[in-house]
C-alpha cells in the first residue's frame, strides 16, 4: 500500500518573533516551573525532597547551558542549535558530521580569522 504525498499539504511553524509573546511564553514556563515545583514539595514535604529538587533544577539549567552556549562558543562555532532535538541529532551524529562538515568548519574559521585582521588594518 502506497500513501499519495502529493496531495497532503505540511504546515510550518513559524518562528516567534514579537517581544510581547516571548516574554509572555517565559513568564508561563515560569509559572509552571513555580506551580509544580510547589505542588511536589507539598506531596512530600520534606528537606530531602526539596534539596533533591533544587539540586535537579540546578543540574538541568547547567545542562542546557552546555547544551546550547558551550558548544556553540568553545566545541563546534560553526554549528547553530535549533533545539534540544538539534542537540540530541548533534550529540548522536557527531563524529560523522565532524567528518562530513571538516572543510566547512576550517574554512569558516579563517573566514573569521581573515575578518579580524582585515577589521584591524588601516583604511
Amino acid at each position: 500500500m502506497t500513501i499519495d504525498t502529493s496531495t497532503v499539504k505540511t504546515r510550518s511553524m513559524k518562528d516567534l518573533t514579537n517581544p510581547f509573546w516571548i516574554k509572555l511564553k517565559g513568564l508561563m514556563f515560569l509559572g509552571l516551573g513555580i506551580v509544580s515545583s510547589l505542588l511536589l514539595i507539598l506531596e512530600a514535604p520534606t528537606i530531602r525532597v526539596a534539596g533533591l529538587l533544587a539540586l535537579a533544577i540546578w543540574c538541568f539549567c547547567r545542562f542546557y547551558y552546555f547544551a546550547f552556549y558551550v558548544i556553540q562558543h568553545y566545541v563546534d562555532p560553526a554549528y547553530r542549535f535549533s533545539g534540544l532535538w538539534s542537540f540530541v541529532c548533534y550529540w548522536w551524529w557527531g563524529k560523522r558530521r565532524k567528518k562530513i562538515y571538516a572543510g566547512r568548519f576550517r574554512s569558516s574559521i579563517f573566514r573569521l580569522h581573515i575578518r579580524e585582521v582585515a577589521s584591524k588594518l588601516p583604511p
